[in-house]
């Protein structure tokens, strides 16, 4: 699994590609999010420490 570390601000503050099952990632203070992605998806992306993400929330769908 690739795992980003994400601050408050969106900004990546650790990246760890391909970690391990059972492999921890170090504490990051300033980290508020941990995004997990399918392996290989932060060098697909070229994503780095540094880079700033957005999302938006996406509503659950209702029941009829």
């Amino acid at each position: 699994v690739d795992v980003l570390l994400i601050d408050e601000t969106g900004t990546v503050v650790g990246a760890y590609a391909d970690l391990p099952p059972g492999k921890r990632t170090p504490i990051y203070r300033g980290a508020h999010f941990a995004l997990e992605l399918p392996s290989g998806a932060i060098v697909a992306t070229g994503t780095a420490v540094g880079d700033r993400l957005t999302w938006k929330p996406v509503a659950a769908p209702h029941e009829d």
